[in-house]
């Protein structure tokens, strides 16, 4: 079963390679970030991502990075929006033109809020554990609370592009969604570890043979975005449009 699914969620993610391709673009923002000011006040990069340290830094940076985060965010939202309504699109055979008109910006505009105020949120969280207890303590339980609640919000974007809900009640229906599947959020977490270790080792690899110019973040950073994070999302539509009967049946059916 985990292996018809992988195989067909390449399948999706082959047929919306165009879509994963857009991510891409994110990669502008690479160059802006690694820019001295940013790296020396509370930005980390590695591993295919930036950490922001909890240190304050100067208001002006602190505003930049705040206009920055958000262009990213709306960003991401759209191709999010556009890569699960493409495998939304081929599983259930949906009017295009309708809802490529209508419907994708609307979709984009929700996923955007639930990314904001996600983040924000985590951004906050993370600073009281921090705060409150030891450091180590801090990040410890602050990661274990965010990886936990992260897990209920996993299939959001899914639950507003394919069963066109609100983010509130899409938190819901993706929360109602693991209880009753949770099988289908084991595959997505071990196939997403597996990835992320290889893209780490693989940077890893790559800085260790060449040391000091930084190549591997960038294979790294690259392959987050172009494959792992579209192919992830591609994995969690695919799963989450199996709990429709007509789209099980359909998809047995192939094999």
């Amino acid at each position: 079963m985990v292996l018809m699914i992988l195989e067909n969620a390449f399948r999706e993610y082959k047929a919306n390679f165009r879509a994963a391709l857009a991510f891409g673009l994110l990669l502008l923002f690479v160059p802006v970030f690694m820019l001295g000011f940013f790296q020396s006040e509370n930005l980390l990069f590695s591993s295919g991502s930036f950490f922001v340290d909890y240190k304050l830094a100067s208001p002006a940076v602190l505003a930049l990075e705040l206009v920055l985060g958000v262009l990213f965010l709306a960003l991401l939202s759209f191709f999010v929006s556009l890569i699960v309504f493409g495998v939304r699109k081929n599983l259930s055979k949906v009017r295009v033109e309708y809802y490529l008109n209508e419907m994708v910006q609307k979709f984009t505009l929700k996923i955007f809020l639930f990314f904001l105020f996600y983040s924000l949120f985590l951004f906050i969280a993370g600073f009281v554990f921090v705060s409150l207890l030891e450091p180590v303590s801090g990040v410890l339980f602050g990661s274990l609370f965010m990886l936990l609640l992260s897990l209920f919000f996993m299939f959001v974007p899914q639950s507003i592009v394919v069963d066109e809900l609100g983010v509130w009640d899409a938190i819901r229906e993706s929360a109602d969604f693991i209880s009753k599947n949770v099988h289908s959020l084991f595959t997505v977490l071990v196939v997403g570890s597996v990835l992320l270790a290889l893209v780490v080792l693989l940077e890893f690899a790559i800085d260790f043979f060449a040391i000091g110019l930084l190549l591997g973040r960038f294979v790294s950073v690259f392959l987050m975005l172009v494959f792992l994070v579209p192919f992830m999302e591609v994995l969690k539509t695919y799963v989450y449009m199996l709990k429709f009967d007509l789209v099980r049946k359909s998809e047995m059916t192939k094999e």
